[in-house]
């Protein structure tokens, strides 16, 4: 591979201001390039969106191999005591097929937020088009398939694939968010190494054969990543070219002929290419994807063809050993210890007013990683405080009943802990600067998954603060999420 198609990916990446938090390329089978932007590292699971719906895809490929189910199997046969009283002829007809194709009929998504049953839920909800006629994306259709396939085995998803697929590619430990009533989320939910993404690709290229053995039946992938729905445009951004080419079995076709991709929101992408007997991977925080997959046929998909470009490759491995993320623009900003207002402002204890808001980004709350809350039983952030002891500083708060004490490294790099809260606990990587004498900025990167909330403290004259916060990514297009903002009290005059 040409080293200067890699560069120009990755200098297109910072040019656009794309943030990607690894890359890996695969050429027949051999990785030819790798690379984290720290404080990503090749050992973080990293959330995977709907990159998961490939893994569902194929649990449902050996469930239908193994005779417990078939594409035609009507949806309504599996869980009859959740019917609703009047069950229409559309979802009379609703199968498996459709569920995989994103075709069951829906207009809409059926709600998932604050529902503590989702299969009553997607049962309960209007479908107003003939199955199979009309594309909608539609996650909770997947997380059907999910619950079908809890109820035919009694095993959730990863539990039903680790000696079928995960044991055999020498994946150890994945795990996946789950519903309020414990089915995994098929639709989103699973968490992955950048390494594991590349050999569930791979093992695709190779059409289901790993090291001499059929893992997966090659009539199911042929079928999966097939088109089996042509008219995949997606009516709400009509720019996105990669989204009109066609569907499978949850695998998207691309606008490069015969390549076809796992696709999770933000960027975590599995990028098939068979001619070239090469397979891309990225995972990411970018809120428009469709750039990372552009800066791929702009840069990657020429460049795999022989090379001796030694002096280039070099320089590209130097660049990439010193790859990181960027945290924010600190020209101006004091380090801690530097600010007189510190003293002042150490240890002080602010209340914020009434909110069901968390200290955990927006987007990822939404995944419901444990199974046993759901929105209305937040109570949201009650105080915080920050405390500071020479060039060292911390950010303590409660959060639905539960005191987090998060390090803010003012290191260069940030500093590792775990932030616990009533949705999951996270590893993070924190720091903390001051923006002027008046503002204190903490940022947390919440290492398994693509988001990093950030928390700006004004401290006003008198008892009065004000906590802006704000997350990436950040769809400039949709105006999500919005920033949020709260005016603090405390028992003290500043």
């Amino acid at each position: 591979m040409e080293s200067a198609g890699i560069r120009g990916f990755l200098d297109g990446a910072e040019r656009e201001g794309i943030e990607l938090n690894s890359l890996m390329v695969l050429i027949k089978g051999e990785v030819v390039f790798e690379t984290w932007y720290a404080p990503y590292g090749p050992e973080i699971p990293h959330s995977m969106h709907s990159f998961t719906k490939g893994l569902t895809s194929t649990a449902i490929g050996f469930l239908v191999e193994e005779g417990r189910v078939s594409l035609e199997d009507k949806v309504i046969s599996f869980f009859p005591e959740r019917l609703p009283e009047l069950v229409s002829e559309n979802l009379r007809q609703m199968n498996i097929r459709h569920l995989l194709t994103m075709t069951c009929g829906h207009g809409q998504e059926p709600p998932r937020y604050n529902v503590g049953d989702y299969i009553r839920s997607f049962l309960n909800w209007p479908v107003p088009y003939e199955p199979g006629t009309h594309f909608y994306y539609n996650s909770m259709g997947t997380y059907m398939l999910t619950a079908i396939l809890k109820k035919m085995t009694g095993q959730n998803l990863t539990q039903y694939l680790r000696p079928r697929l995960f044991l055999p590619l020498g994946i150890y430990d994945v795990t996946c968010d789950q519903c309020p009533m414990g089915v995994e989320n098929g639709g989103g939910g699973a968490y992955l190494r950048t390494e594991d993404m590349a050999k569930i690709a791979q093992l695709y290229l190779m059409e289901g054969r790993w090291e001499g053995r059929q893992l997966i039946p090659s009539w199911w992938i042929k079928e999966a990543v097939s088109i089996q729905f042509k008219d995949s445009y997606d009516h709400m951004f009509p720019d996105k070219e990669d989204w009109k080419c066609g569907y499978g079995f949850f695998f998207w076709h691309c606008s490069v002929p015969g390549v076809y991709r796992f696709d999770g929101s933000f960027g975590q992408f599995g990028i098939v290419i068979p001619e070239k007997e090469a397979v891309i991977i990225t995972t990411a925080s970018e809120p428009m994807p469709e750039r990372i997959l552009s800066l791929c046929w702009n840069y990657l998909l020429p460049a795999i063809k022989p090379s001796d470009d030694e002096k280039g490759w070099k320089e590209l491995l130097k660049k990439a050993a010193g790859l990181k993320m960027e945290w924010y623009n600190e020209i101006g900003m004091m380090p801690v210890g530097e600010n007189e207002r510190e003293e002042a402002v150490n240890g002080i204890r602010w209340y914020f007013p009434q909110n069901d808001d968390s200290m955990v980004p927006v987007w990822r709350r939404t995944q419901k990683p444990k199974p046993v809350y759901t929105d209305s039983e937040m109570d949201g952030i009650g105080w915080c405080e920050l405390k500071f002891e020479g060039k060292a500083c911390s950010l303590s708060f409660l959060e639905s009943g539960l005191v987090n004490t998060i390090p803010l490294g003012c290191a260069e790099d940030g500093e590792f802990s775990l932030l616990k809260s009533s949705y999951a606990d996270f590893p993070v990587c924190a720091k903390g600067k001051w923006v002027d004498q008046n503002t204190f900025q903490a940022d947390i990167r919440f290492l398994t998954t693509a988001h990093h909330g950030r928390y700006r403290f004004f401290f006003e004259a008198g008892q009065e603060a004000v906590c802006y916060m704000d997350e990436t990514p950040f769809d400039a297009r949709l105006g999500t999420p919005k920033p949020r903002s709260y005016r603090l009290t405390c028992e003290k005059n500043l």
